[in-house]
């Protein structure tokens, strides 16, 4: 639920929030996450996105109880 994902992003790091809220809120692209985030290249923003994505994974496990996934 929304709920669950607001309350998993709120228990990230900020910086892994602001990835995750660039790339998916926002739609930026993966040009633009680096941009906006200081990342240096595009892949260096995707892996960071992927990274921060797998932190939100095991917080809305932890949330929910099970073996959800994004």
């Amino acid at each position: 639920s929304v709920e669950h994902y607001e309350i998993a992003l709120k228990r990230l790091r900020p910086a892994d929030r602001e990835l995750i809220v660039a790339r998916f809120e926002m739609g930026l692209a993966f040009e633009e996450v680096a941009v906006a985030t200081g990342k240096p290249t595009a892949a260096a923003a995707r892996l960071a996105v992927v990274r921060a994505m797998n932190k939100l994974t095991v917080e809305l496990k932890s949330i929910t109880g099970t073996g959800a996934r994004l």
